[in-house]
């Protein structure tokens, strides 16, 4: 998203733009965010001594793969942002990229696990069968072997 402050340069100057941000896809710890459809994006910006100040919302939605299914499923954002871009950062005031700062604050929306549902029931850990869809007939008594010699001793009493 470029955006011209030519027009803002004096300290006290502000405006608000609103625009559409449509990033490629994310690859964030080997986990993939596919954003497809653009992000609307409204920004204040004021003008400071040596810095732009932006604040501003992030709202639209991305897909992520569900921790618990691995389905894709459509995680919906509305989150404030917040940045300062100083004027000697700046190249060229009539093309001004937020799309870095944009990214970064897309980012820092991703929750750490992504579940489709709260009553998701995952995939079957022997099987791999989506829980969701079809319950399998594995055997859902797994004992760890490391514990098994304590359930013997259950057992004996």
């Amino acid at each position: 998203m470029i955006i011209d402050l030519t027009k803002y340069q004096e300290k006290g100057s502000y405006t608000t733009i609103t625009g559409k941000y449509l990033p490629e896809d994310i690859d964030y710890f080997q986990r993939e965010i596919n954003v497809d459809e653009p992000l609307d994006v409204k920004v204040d910006i004021y003008a400071d001594e040596d810095e732009f100040v932006f604040t501003g919302k992030l709202e639209g939605g991305y897909k992520l793969a569900c921790t618990r299914c691995l389905d894709q499923f459509r995680y919906s954002i509305e989150t404030d942002m917040e940045f300062i871009i100083e004027k000697s950062e700046i190249d060229d005031l009539a093309h001004v990229d937020l799309s870095d700062k944009l990214k970064e604050n897309l980012i820092l929306t991703i929750p750490s696990k992504a579940v489709c549902s709260s009553d998701c029931e995952g995939i079957c850990s022997q099987c791999g069968q989506n829980l969701n869809e079809f319950n399998c007939d594995c055997e859902k008594e797994d004992i760890d072997p490391r514990l098994e010699k304590l359930g013997e001793l259950y057992n004996e009493e």
